[in-house]
């Protein structure tokens, strides 16, 4: 089994958090981990975020032959609102599973060439999560993207009304 280290560069509960998937915990286990790049971060919540392509862990690179195998793996603190899955500059799949642990797959049927997978997260509290990338190279994928998938930052349609009360209301 291998062990998350959460390492804050605040007090406890007052920043970000970076998470390191290490084989033990200690310092020279940290270390490797750190440049095998088994990392992930998040707005502060303790959230545990596994990603693999065709078995490979976020952090690490592969070719593949034929369709990349995404599996994610989540225990969040809060209930999952959204869970992203990113494909360079492309959201390419979409989960809104309303859940605290969820176990998904995706098989990416249009790949490109070169491509790093990586997953966003966001529970219903606010809290963000963010995969350290897989770096695939699909010999037989496409040059550009799919031109039907969203850029991962597209704006979304919110309906402030759902967002109150909230404590930046006395700062309109």
């Amino acid at each position: 089994f291998q062990r998350v280290l959460n390492i804050r560069d605040t007090g406890f509960g007052s920043g970000p958090l970076a998470a390191i998937w290490s084989d033990a915990c200690s310092r020279h286990a940290v270390w490797e981990a750190i440049d095998r790049r088994t990392t992930y971060a998040t707005t502060g919540a303790r959230i545990l975020l596994r990603v693999h392509v065709n078995d490979v862990e976020a952090g690490g690179e592969t070719t593949v032959q034929g369709a990349p195998e995404v599996a994610i793996r989540v225990n969040a603190c809060a209930l999952i609102q959204r869970v992203d899955l990113i494909r360079n500059d492309r959201c390419i799949r979409s989960w809104q599973p309303d859940k605290l642990d969820v176990e998904l797959a995706f098989t990416d049927t249009y790949p490109v060439r070169e491509g790093a997978y990586y997953v966003r997260l966001r529970q219903d509290d606010g809290e963000y999560a963010w995969s350290t990338p897989v770096w695939v190279t699909c010999p037989g994928g496409g040059i550009e993207a799919d031109p039907d998938q969203p850029a991962w930052n597209a704006d979304e349609p919110f309906d402030l009304s759902t967002a109150r009360p909230n404590g930046a209301e006395a700062y309109e």
